[in-house]
């Protein structure tokens, strides 16, 4: 399921020692140009959070902050991994990896 290092606290926050602001500038960029490729086709963006790096309070001030923003927009959900799967799995436009098939005959 989806799982993102672009998005991702441990990366960008404990890794490149980004500050919340940084973090929170990343995530618009990456939801503008998603949201500006939705228009003619399906797009998800996952955010990877974890406790103690995205439970501090100035980040969940962000994504407080990104979540708002991101509300603002018409066509806009948010979406569990379990929903996306069942998503995914029942919508005929999902593509099909038959490589398994090839190795299993």
């Amino acid at each position: 399921m989806p799982y993102t290092l672009r998005n991702n606290d441990i990366v960008n926050i404990e890794g490149k020692h980004w500050s919340p602001d940084q973090f929170l500038a990343q995530l618009k960029f990456e939801f503008d140009r998603l949201y500006e490729e939705g228009a003619s086709k399906r797009r998800m963006m996952s955010i990877s959070f974890h406790d103690r790096i995205g439970g501090t309070p100035a980040m969940v001030h962000a994504m407080e902050e990104f979540i708002r923003y991101t509300k603002e927009k018409p066509g806009v959900v948010f979406m569990r991994k379990d929903d996306i799967a069942k998503m995914a799995i029942n919508d005929p436009a999902t593509p099909v990896d038959n490589s398994e098939e090839k190795y299993n005959n």
